[in-house]
C-alpha cells in the first residue's frame, strides 16, 4: 500500500472513532438528561401528594363556614327543582369547597345539617311539601354545624319564589321491577376421559315488570288569601280522597299556573335475562399421555329480558272554588293521563368460551365460541286515562285555622 492510500485508510479510521465516540457521548448525555428528567418527575409527585395529604380535611379541623346556593339565589320553588348548596370549609390554612352540583361532595358530610322547614339529609339535600298553608308562605333556614363545633356554624335563609313554574306531584306508584333470570348452568368439567369441555348453561328468561298503580282521587281548593309583602296570592290545597297525603301551594297570580299531576303509575320495567354461563376448558393431555388436547365448550347464550308492565290508570279530580271568582279555576293545569308503558327488560349477557387444551402432548385444542346475548323484553301496555276534571262552584272552602 502506498502513502497516499495509507493516508487515506487512516483517516478513514479517525472518522470512524471519532463518530463511535460522538455517538457513545451522545447517548450517555441523553441518558443521564432523561434519568434527570424522571427524577424531577418523581420529586414533583411526591410534593404533590405530600401536599395533598397535609391539606387534607376532616371533620374536627373546620374552622369556618360558608354556605350559600350555586347560582347566587335566596329563593326556593316549592313543588320545583331544590336549590343546589355551595359549602366552603376553611381549615388547616386552606378553604375547601364543594358544590351539590360538582365537586367536593364529600364536605358535606364533615357538618351537622338541620332546616326550620321540610327534611334535610347528612348530605345536605333539602326537600319540603307544606303540610300548612302557613308553611307554604315561609321562608326556610338552612343550618349548617360543625360537628363537635356548635360555635362554627353557617345559615342560609331562603323565601318562597311564588311566580315559579312547579308540580304537585300526586300520580300512582311505578310497578315493580319483573325478577332477573337465573344465570345458566356450569358446564360439564373435562377430563381424561371426556376431554372436550362442556358448554355453558343458557340464561333464564327476566320476568314481567309489575303493573303500575293507579292513581287516587284528587280534591283540589282554591282561596285568595292576603300576603303581607306579595299583596294577593293564590292558596291551592291538593288532597287524596281516600289516602293520607295532602300538600298547599302559594301562587302569585300573575305567574305559571300550578300544575296538579295525578297519572297513572309508570309500569315496571322487565326483569333482566340472566346471563349464559362460560364454557369449560379442554383438557390439556400431559407428556405421560396417549392422545391429544381437548376443545374448549362453547359460551351459553343470555336469557331474554322480560316484558314491561302496563301503566296505571290516571286519577279522577275535582277542583272546587269559589264560585264569586271564576278565574281562579284557571290557577290549576290538571294531568291525569295513563300511566306509561313500562320498559322490557335487558337481555342477559354472553356466556364466554372456554379455552382449547394446551398440554404437552398433541396439539393445542380449540377455544369454544361465545354465547350471543339474549335479547331485550318487549314494551308494556300504557295505562287508561282518567276521566275529564270536574269544575266546582263552592264556599267555605277552608276552615278558618287553615288559612
Amino acid at each position: 500500500m502506498d502513502t497516499q492510500s495509507r493516508a487515506v485508510q487512516w483517516t478513514r479510521w479517525a472518522l470512524l472513532g471519532a463518530l463511535a465516540w460522538s455517538s457513545a457521548g451522545c447517548s450517555a448525555v441523553l441518558g443521564a438528561l432523561a434519568a434527570k428528567d424522571a427524577q424531577e418527575a418523581r420529586d414533583r409527585q411526591a410534593a404533590a401528594q405530600a401536599s395533598a395529604e397535609a391539606q387534607q380535611l376532616s371533620a374536627k379541623d373546620v374552622e369556618a363556614i360558608e354556605l350559600a346556593t350555586t347560582d347566587g339565589s335566596t329563593t326556593y320553588c316549592q313543588g320545583g327543582k331544590p336549590p343546589a348548596l355551595r359549602l366552603v370549609l376553611t381549615g388547616k390554612g386552606n378553604r375547601h369547597e364543594g358544590a351539590q352540583d360538582g365537586k367536593g361532595l364529600q364536605y358535606f358530610k364533615m357538618v351537622q345539617w338541620s332546616a326550620s322547614l321540610g327534611t334535610i339529609s347528612e348530605g345536605g339535600e333539602w326537600s319540603f311539601v307544606a303540610d300548612t298553608a302557613k308553611a307554604a308562605q315561609q321562608p326556610v333556614v338552612i343550618t349548617a354545624t360543625a360537628v363537635d363545633k356548635p360555635t362554627v356554624t353557617a345559615q342560609l335563609t331562603l323565601t318562597p319564589d311564588f311566580k315559579c313554574e312547579r308540580v304537585a306531584n300526586f300520580q300512582g306508584e311505578e310497578g315493580q321491577q319483573g325478577k332477573q333470570g337465573q344465570q345458566g348452568a356450569f358446564a360439564q368439567i373435562s377430563s381424561s376421559t371426556q376431554r372436550n369441555g362442556g358448554n355453558g348453561g343458557m340464561g333464564g328468561p327476566g320476568g314481567p315488570g309489575g303493573p303500575g298503580k293507579d292513581a287516587l282521587p284528587v280534591e283540589v281548593a282554591l282561596t285568595y288569601v292576603k300576603h303581607p309583602e306579595q299583596g294577593q296570592l293564590v292558596l291551592v290545597r291538593v288532597k287524596q280522597v281516600g289516602g293520607s297525603r295532602k300538600a298547599y301551594y302559594v301562587l302569585d297570580p300573575a305567574g305559571p299556573p300550578l300544575t296538579v299531576d295525578v297519572s297513572g303509575g309508570r309500569g315496571g320495567q322487565g326483569g333482566f335475562g340472566g346471563s349464559g354461563n362460560m364454557g369449560y376448558q379442554g383438557y390439556s393431555e400431559s407428556t405421560s399421555g396417549e392422545c391429544c388436547n381437548g376443545n374448549g365448550g362453547d359460551g351459553g347464550d343470555g336469557g331474554s329480558g322480560g316484558p314491561g308492565g302496563t301503566g296505571g290508570k290516571g286519577g279522577a279530580v275535582t277542583v272546587k272554588f269559589d264560585g264569586k271568582q271564576a278565574a281562579l279555576k284557571e290557577r290549576v293545569r290538571i294531568v291525569n293521563g295513563p300511566g306509561a308503558a313500562g320498559p322490557g327488560g335487558y337481555g342477559g349477557g354472553a356466556g364466554h368460551p372456554g379455552s382449547g387444551g394446551n398440554g404437552a402432548q398433541g396439539a393445542r385444542g380449540q377455544d369454544g365460541r361465545f354465547g350471543n346475548s339474549g335479547p331485550s323484553g318487549s314494551e308494556g301496555h300504557p295505562g287508561v286515562a282518567g276521566p275529564p276534571p270536574q269544575f266546582v262552584k263552592a264556599s267555605q272552602l277552608f276552615a278558618k285555622d287553615e288559612l
